[in-house]
């Protein structure tokens, strides 16, 4: 019996001094546990740093148009300068006597038909320009079989715009027109030269009418 008590005391020492460090890690360790419960929550991290920008979206639909209150009406703008709205300037007058010239002379009128504007003289027979433009002009003139011949100018100041002539020895009409461009102050008339004549009557053969396009 001694020896065996020596016998489980030595077993015992060898045991002992085997499982001493790293090596009784390896022997010694009994069975696993039951893994625990999850632990709380940790606290929130700090914010991380700012990402790159992104690329733009695309375009989305218009909106429906809204519905508001006119707005107020704005100031008065300032005048236009030298504005000719809506100057009007026409004239047609008639003859009804002849007219026999013994040197050249402004042919007169004495029946005004129209004298829009006031811008023809009867009595002097020119036509005086108040608003700068084009204008028309026309003219018709009787020539007398018995009467000689006649010769008229449409003068533009002292210049010859157009002219009729007829040597003819019937009855006859002749008739001229031009659109003559005119600045205010200009003179537009009749010339009949020396030793021609015009004739007419009652029936206003003579006329001669201007207005502004």
């Amino acid at each position: 019996m001694f020896s065996h008590l020596h016998l489980l005391v030595f077993l015992l020492t060898v045991v002992y001094s085997h499982c001493q460090g790293d090596s009784c890690d390896r022997c010694c360790q009994g069975i696993p546990g039951t893994p625990g419960s999850p632990g709380h929550n940790g606290l929130n991290g700090s914010p991380g740093l700012p990402g790159s920008k992104g690329e733009p979206g695309l375009q989305g639909p218009s909106g429906t148009p809204g519905v508001g209150l006119p707005g107020k009406a704005g100031p008065q703008g300032p005048p236009g300068i030298g504005g000719q709205a809506n100057q009007k300037s026409a004239f047609s007058v008639a003859r009804t006597t002849e007219l026999v010239a013994n040197e050249n002379i402004i042919i007169t009128f004495d029946t005004v038909l129209s004298n829009i504007g006031n811008d023809f003289n009867k009595d002097t027979g020119k036509f005086t320009c108040e608003v700068s433009g084009a204008y028309v002009f026309m003219f018709t003139f009787r020539k007398d079989a018995n009467g000689g011949p006649l010769y008229v100018n449409l003068m533009h100041n002292d210049e010859i715009a157009v002219s009729v002539w007829d040597d003819d020895s019937a009855h006859d009409m002749v008739s001229n027109s031009a659109i003559v461009n005119l600045q205010q102050g200009d003179e537009v008339w009749l010339r009949l030269w020396a030793a021609y004549s015009i004739h007419s009557n009652e029936n206003k053969y003579c006329t001669f009418t201007g207005f502004l396009l």
